[in-house]
């Protein structure tokens, strides 16, 4: 398992055109940074995933932006998104929700929410895909 470092100032969208991401604005119930792994809270506010917390480790989104308890920002919940050091991480490699809150992992995890994608240009980011997870039997 290896932590996936991150420029929070370099958090960005690969894509904004509907087709190729979801991108939604949502309340904050705590302070976040951009990059940061999300998960709904039951007041309706997200709060900061963490996959060694089990009321806390159903991530549903990252911050697009850094932000304040009660602000609004930009969360992605599917798309390809800049700012991750996964350059030398090799192209579908799966992500994960870390034991450190609001952090991705790679390698080893519980919760996958992506994988390493291949731009045209080369450039490799993250592509997530936050599935709504429930047990259907």
């Amino acid at each position: 398992m290896a932590e996936v470092a991150l420029v929070a100032a370099k958090i960005a969208p690969c894509f904004t055109d509907p087709g190729h991401c979801e991108i939604y604005q949502v309340e904050l119930g705590e302070a976040v940074t951009a990059g940061e792994a999300l998960y709904w809270h039951t007041d309706g506010t997200m709060l900061i995933a963490d996959g060694n917390d089990n009321d806390k480790d159903e991530a549903q989104a990252v911050a697009l932006q850094t932000g304040a308890d009660g602000e609004v920002i930009s969360v992605l919940r599917r798309g390809c998104v800049y700012g991750f050091t996964v350059a030398a991480v090799n192209v579908g490699t799966v992500i994960h929700l870390s034991d450190t809150a609001g952090d991705f992992q790679q390698g080893a995890g519980d919760e996958a929410v992506g994988r390493v994608w291949a731009l045209a240009d080369g450039t490799r980011v993250i592509y997530f895909d936050f599935l709504v997870q429930a047990d259907i039997g």
